[in-house]
């Protein structure tokens, strides 16, 4: 054993050892190192001094060629933007359509113009202008990267004042206008966000040679200014962008940029900051010179963002008016065209490159500092070695035992598994993550084989290639990341990621693995596509996945020669499901309704839910049509059985538009909008059928748009007008009341029945002003007719659904009332039975307001809706209206006279008056008025006559029905 004074002499001997050797290390280094520093610090600097001056010298020619190849960029990108606009301009649709003012024709270019503006990522707005400054179609590519079609409401929109008008008309045929950067005002206001943009604009000419107007191409000047800005060949470089008046158009403070559109920064200027430079600057077409003080892009205008001396750069971009020769188009946007001659050039952008001094001689000294570090570091590295190599034997094999340990720890406890075979296959080590992720004990696996981590149907091979790489030393596998199956000592089978590799030891090849369970990285891959490819609530495919195997169906019925059908269904009156029964019900059905679409879909058909209550099947490899047919049937009749969900049972058919490839479209859009189409005409037959496309329907989409663009403008066009149809007292067969009926005569189509336009109205809301006008026009007619002497005669005005529904209708109504003096107890609001009962409680409230007022309140169109005695006991009405549909029959048809007389029982009973409408003979008279019928409307009286007429029909009346034959009649 050791005694203490020993082991304090044995460590004084060891620190000694080791003070010899750490001193005669630093020696040696120090002898090795010194010289070797001294010399490598004079070659460095004078090689440093050398290189300054032609560094400078480069880099100048460098910002030389970089500045003019930012002027012909730009210039190039315009120009080719100008031949763009000067090919629409002479575009012979376009002339045709300019000239005739034809809108389908106009509706038909706005596809070629839109599929153009696609093209191009720097289009934003394409106009067609007429000479008069009447903006005829406007394309525009919104926030989405979207085609926007025009709507024809706003083509008239004048574009006269607009400077890009002015200068574009005042060219010649040929003729192209480049305009200045803005910031796209439109309509007197900025646009949010901002968009700068460059309009450039050519006129159109007619065949004669006469000007007609101008065709005008917005580009984006933002997607034009990134595209030089990234020229630049060294980013730590300063660039800007000047306008010819000295502004910032890139490269300034944020509040720089664009300053001259604003009054309040016309300061902010580079002429203003820099008037010497900018001199010098404005001078020429391009050139370099020294100046001081350059603004960065961050700055602001204090001296302190001012950079030290340096070396501008700069060059100008020439617009030029151009004139091109004619030339016929083919309806090609992309002909050439042959440049004529040019027009005096004028400057329109400066490029502007500034490179300091210090940041040329600042990159060589950390260049060559750089080198001499290196050349240091590698002189004490090799020092180093040299030196180490007196530590001893004893100290490296420590070193290299400690490595190993360490190499050992992280091999046994990596993330990954990890497995090592022999050539025989058998497994001479692994880590505890592979252990765990197969569920073996710790050593287990060694002594095993390596297919014992793989499934049975897998062996077979992964052996034969397992032999083939120990024979031959080839595998394509080899270092690459394998995804296959994993079996676990329980029989478990398990998605793996692999990758192997060889190692080869004293001669001995070794297999290395490197394994990862991705599980849970595979549920995640599932999860996430079926978020982006199903829809949520039916679990079945969504749109976009729907569309993708549409186009691939496409595409092999073209190469199959066989037909396509599309299916695009909707369900009836879905909403009124909704609103009865709540949301949760109508998502519980459409959830069955998937499923039976499901059951009842072949393998080679797809179902897919596309929003709402509308869902698309294709039926895909059919000979003829008939095969599409039977589907279409099929589908539709399995709507005809009854639904039961949480104790309701109800019926809901579908109404489906068919469209077939070819017939009806070759590619997925026009099949999806002839189909929808379809669905639409299916809805107008009454529901629960099928409806296959034809283009008449198409036709009729487009009369309806038509009617839809007249119809906007038919107000302010003062189109309209009021008749007034007299309502008599079965009593005292006087005129108690008039119905104002509203009338609509154009220009184009003459009388427009309110069948057809009334709808149309609703649909677009158009209904809530026009029912404005109505209510207006009839209070100043019956206040001026009280004031001719027909006191006491009531005005019924017929409500829709959409105005009652508008928040402002109960204010509009009161400020009308109290602008015409009308006094409310003679204004009587016509709402129609469904409309009463499409949510009770709503309308309930909305009565009682309208009565709270003075207001009397009557059910139009009775006894054809569905009302509930138990909703109408809790509405404030006055008046039951019956539809003319049970008077017309009542002389022959004994339920038509059962039902009216049930009418006006339950009216009485309401304390309602009744009115019957479409009252036509005497017969019919007589009858209602035995009823108890309290008044009556219709041609037996007086058809719909002008306000001045009604004098007359008041006054005559009563003579007539108190005469000899009618008298008898009645029983008088």
């Amino acid at each position: 054993m050791v005694s203490h004074d020993e082991a304090i002499e044995i460590r004084q001997k060891r620190d000694e050892n080791t003070h010899t050797k750490h001193h005669g290390k630093s020696y040696y280094f120090l002898c090795l190192f010194l010289p070797a520093i001294v010399l490598t610090t004079f070659v460095l600097f004078s090689a440093y001094q050398i290189q300054i001056n032609s560094s400078k010298e480069k880099a100048l020619a460098t910002e030389r060629h970089f500045t003019n190849s930012l002027a012909e960029t730009a210039t190039d990108y315009l120009n080719s933007t100008a031949t763009d606009v000067l090919l629409l301009s002479t575009h012979e649709e376009m002339k045709k359509n300019i000239v005739e003012l034809d809108k389908e024709g106009l509706f038909n270019l706005s596809w070629e113009l839109s599929a153009y503006c696609s093209l191009k990522p720097f289009c934003y707005k394409v106009r067609i202008i007429s000479n008069s400054g009447m903006e005829l179609l406007k394309i525009v590519r919104n926030e989405e990267d979207s085609i926007a079609v025009p709507d024809y409401s706003h083509t008239f929109q004048n574009k006269k004042d607009r400077y890009y008008f002015k200068e574009t008309i005042k060219l010649e045929e040929g003729g192209v206008y480049v305009s200045p950067v803005d910031l796209n005002i439109e309509y007197g206001e900025i646009e949010i966000p901002w968009r700068p943009v460059i309009q450039i604009g050519s006129p159109i000419y007619n065949e004669d040679g006469e000007k007609q107007g101008i065709v005008v191409l917005s580009i984006l000047g933002n997607i034009l200014l990134e595209r030089l800005k990234h020229l630049s060949y060294d980013s730590k470089n300063k660039h800007i962008i000047l306008d010819p008046d000295g502004y910032w158009l890139y490269g300034g403070s944020p509040e720089d940029q664009f300053a001259f559109l604003f009054e309040d920064k016309k300061e902010n200027s580079f002429g203003n900051r820099k008037p010497d430079i900018w001199h010098q600057i404005s001078e020429g077409p391009s050139g370099q010179f020294d100046g001081s003080g350059y603004i960065t892009s961050d700055a602001t205008s204090s001296d302190e963002n001012m950079i030290g001396r340096g070396q501008y750069t700069f060059s100008t971009l020439y617009k030029s008016g151009r004139n091109f020769a004619h030339s016929e188009f083919d309806g090609s946007l992309s002909e050439d065209v042959v440049l004529r001659d040019m027009s005096q050039a004028e400057p329109y952008w400066k490029f502007i490159s500034y490179l300091p001094n210090k940041y040329i001689t600042g990159n060589l000294f950390k260049r060559y500092l750089a080198v001499y570090v290196i050349l240091v570091a590698f002189l004490m590295i090799l020092s180093a070695f040299l030196a180490r190599n007196r530590i001893n034997k004893q100290e490296s094999e420590e070193r290299f035992k400690a490595k190993e340990r360490q190499y050992r720890m992280l091999h046994k406890n990596a993330f990954d598994g990890i497995v090592i075979a022999d050539e025989s296959g058998v497994i001479i080590e692994s880590n505890t993550s592979v252990e765990q992720a197969f569920g073996y004990e710790e050593g287990e696996l060694i002594g095993e084989n390596i297919s014992v981590l793989v499934p049975e149907e897998y062996r077979k091979a992964h052996m034969e290639g397992f032999n083939r790489f120990i024979n031959t030393g080839n595998s394509h596998v080899m270092e690459q990341v394998l995804q296959l199956e994993g079996k676990s000592k329980s029989g478990n089978v398990f998605p793996i990621e692999l990758v192997l590799s060889q190692i080869n030891i004293d001669g001995s090849l070794l297999l290395s693995g490197t394994i990862r369970d991705i599980s849970e990285r595979k549920k995640s891959e599932e999860t996430i596509e079926k978020l982006a490819y199903y829809d949520q609530l039916t679990g079945l495919p969504n749109r976009t996945l729907f569309l993708d195997r549409l186009k691939q169906s496409i595409s092999r019925a073209k190469r199959y020669d066989t037909l396509l059908g599309l299916l695009f269904m909707d369900f009836d009156h879905f909403k009124n499901l909704n609103d009865t029964l709540g949301h949760v019900i109508g998502d519980k059905f459409l959830k069955a309704a998937a499923e039976r679409l499901e059951k009842f879909s072949r393998s080679s058909d797809s179902v897919a839910r596309v929003g709402g209550d509308e869902f698309v099947i294709f039926v895909a490899d059919q000979e003829d049509l008939s095969g599409i047919m039977v589907v279409a049937g099929k589908v539709a009749s399995i709507f005809k059985e009854p639904f039961e969900i949480d104790g309701h049972e109800f019926f809901v058919t579908a109404s489906i538009g068919v469209s077939v490839y070819p017939h009806d479209g070759e590619e997925v859009t026009m099949l999806m909008k002839n189909a929808d189409t379809a669905m639409y005409k299916a809805k107008d037959e009454g529901g629960g059928t099928f409806q296959l496309y034809t283009p008449s329907m198409n036709a009729k989409a487009l009369e309806r748009l038509k009617l839809e663009n007249i119809l906007r403008r038919a107000l302010d066009r003062e189109e309209f007008y009021l008749d007034y149809q007299p309502q008599v007292d079965t009593e005292t067969f006087k005129v108690v009341g008039v119905e104002a009926l509203l009338r609509w005569r154009n220009e184009e189509k003459g009388l427009i029945s309110p069948a057809e336009f009334i709808p149309v109205a609703e649909t677009t809301r158009l209904i809530v002003s026009i029912g404005e006008w109505v209510l207006r026009e009839a209070c100043e007619r019956i206040v001026k007719l009280h004031e001719e002497g027909l006191k006491g005669l009531n005005v019924a005005v017929n409500v829709s659904l959409y105005q009652l529904k508008d928040k402002t209708f109960m204010d509009t109504l009161t400020r009308i009332l109290e602008e015409t003096g009308l006094d409310p107890k003679y204004l009587e609001l016509e709402i129609t039975e469904s409309v009463a009962m499409d949510n009770v409680d709503d309308s309930v409230k909305m009565l009682n307001e309208l009565k709270s007022k003075g207001i009397r309140l009557s059910i139009d169109d009775f006894g054809t809706g569905y009302s509930s005695l138990e909703h109408l006991k809790r509405m404030p009405i006055d008046v039951l209206k019956i539809d003319m549909s049970f008077i017309r029959n009542i002389t022959e048809d004994l339920d038509d006279r059962k039902i009216v007389e049930t009418i006006v029982n339950i009216a009485h009973g309401f304390n309602c008056k009744v009115v019957a409408e479409g009252v036509e003979t005497i017969e019919q008279f007589k009858v209602l008025r035995g009823f108890g019928c309290d008044i009556i409307q219709g041609y037996l009286f007086s058809k719909p006559v002008q306000p001045d007429e009604l004098r007359g029909v008041y006054d005559e009346i009563l003579p007539e029905l108190i005469s000899s034959d009618t008298g008898k009649v009645l029983g008088e």
